[in-house]
Parts: C-alpha cells; structure tokens; sequence
C-alpha cells in the first residue's frame, strides 16, 4: 500500500458519518378506543380489562424516572399478543415498543396474573353462579306463565 492510499484510508474510516435520527412513535390510551374497536383489538371490554389492570396494577407498575409504561398500556399489549397470538413484533410495532419490551411486560403480567388466581377463580365461580341463578329464575318464570 502506497502512503496516499493509506491516507486516504485513514481519513475515510474516520470521517464521521451522519448518525440517524431516532425517531419516535406517538403510543396512544387504549382506552380512548370506542368499546366496539376495543374489542375488536383486544377481544375484551373495557370493563372487563380495567378489572384486570386493578386487580394486577400494584405488581406491574414500574416507578421509571423517565415515565416507564402504563400498567393499562402493559395489560392492552399483554392481552393483545395472547388472544390475538400475534407475533411479538407485530404487537411492539402496534404500540411503539421494541420487541424485548413486549417480551419482558408480558412476563410481568403473566406472573402477576398467576400469583392471583385464587381471584380470577373466584370471579368466576361469581359469574358462574350468577348464570344458574338467572336461568333458574327463567324457568321458574316459564312455569308461572
């Protein structure tokens, strides 16, 4: 190699290139959805979802200096990558999160859920019961007609 070649080696690895600007997407409240896009993202109500964000709040939240995550935007993608059996990155490029993102807050989440189980059961047990109340009061009904 001659000197001006190598020169002029040096000097292109170490002209700086531009560097790329990051770019950042806008997340958005899930719960700004109308009830019927809701569901249709989620396949839950809102009802319904905000009572799994209540009942998994206290162990998802994350106390992040720089805002860290909602626990109902947690619950949202959670649900969303479940139900919808998406793949992770099509969930991350949903709700403007990186792929180990979505992996590590759907932990989260299942680990809570886990550890309250006893809860999910004996809501629907609740709901259970409730369906044979109301059936037996139809047919009462329809035997009193």
């Amino acid at each position: 190699m001659t000197v001006i070649t190598q020169r002029l080696l040096i000097s292109i690895i170490l002209t700086r290139l531009p560097r790329k600007r990051n770019s950042y997407k806008k997340r958005f409240d899930p719960f700004t959805l109308n009830e019927e896009d809701f569901r249709k993202k989620y396949r839950f109500t809102k009802k319904f979802t905000r009572k799994i964000v209540d009942l998994v709040r206290s162990d998802i939240e994350k106390k992040a200096n720089g805002g860290g995550l909602s626990a109902e935007v947690q619950v949202c993608t959670a649900l969303r990558t479940w139900v919808r059996q998406e793949v992770q990155d099509d969930s991350a490029d949903i709700h403007a999160l990186s792929q180990q993102s979505i992996t590590n807050l759907c932990r989260r989440v299942a680990m809570s859920l886990a550890q309250k189980h006893h809860n999910l059961y004996s809501c629907l047990e609740i709901l259970q019961n409730r369906k044979k109340s109301c059936r037996g009061l139809e047919t009462f009904v329809a035997f009193e007609m």
